[in-house]
Order: C-alpha cells, then structure tokens, then sequence
C-alpha cells in the first residue's frame, strides 16, 4: 500500500520573486507570475509492518464500535445538574494506583 504525501493541499506552485519595476505613482507595471510545477514524480512507498496492520485494523474495529451505556450517562448528566453527584475519592484513587500495576 502507498501513500502519496508530496500532493497534499493541492498542486504546488511556484511565485516569482523578482522585482517588478514601479511607476511614479508606486503602481507594478508588470504583475507578479505564477508558475505552476510539474506534478513531482516519486516512487516512494510506506510499507506497515504486520503489527502495524493488526493495530490499524484494531482501531477501526474500535471506532466502529459504540460501547456507550446511554443511560448510565445521563443518570450521571442529571445528578451532575442536580448537584447530588458525589465522588469518592477513595475509588479513584485506588483505580489509579491499580493503572500502575497493568
């Protein structure tokens, strides 16, 4: 599989830098060019490794997915805007320390 990163945002142009002559009045008696490039020719590839693959392959399968207990946040949205949301700090603190050991 290859990715052309070169063309990314469109065909790349080329402006001409020198200077044009000015009038009396400070008016360009000759515009500024633009010089389009030729389309830049490359044989570069990106190959991904297995992993890689697998990896992508997990992420897809992961964003198609829509594992959102709906309920449960808005019975947390409502007690949030209730003001009857509490923490326990104690929880969170010992999921946090249990993140360490995985």
């Amino acid at each position: 599989m290859a990715i052309d990163i070169n063309g990314i945002g469109g065909r790349p142009q080329q402006v001409n830098t020198q200077s044009t002559e000015r009038s009396a009045t400070g008016a360009s008696t000759q515009p500024s060019t633009v010089v389009p490039l030729a389309a830049p020719q490359s044989n570069d590839s990106v190959t991904l490794s297995s992993q890689a693959q697998e990896m992508q392959a997990v992420q897809e399968r992961t964003a198609a997915t829509n594992e959102v207990d709906q309920a449960r946040v808005d019975a947390i949205r409502a007690s949030i805007a209730n003001g009857d949301f509490k923490i326990d700090a104690n929880k969170v603190a010992s999921a946090m320390l249990g993140l360490g050991n995985g």
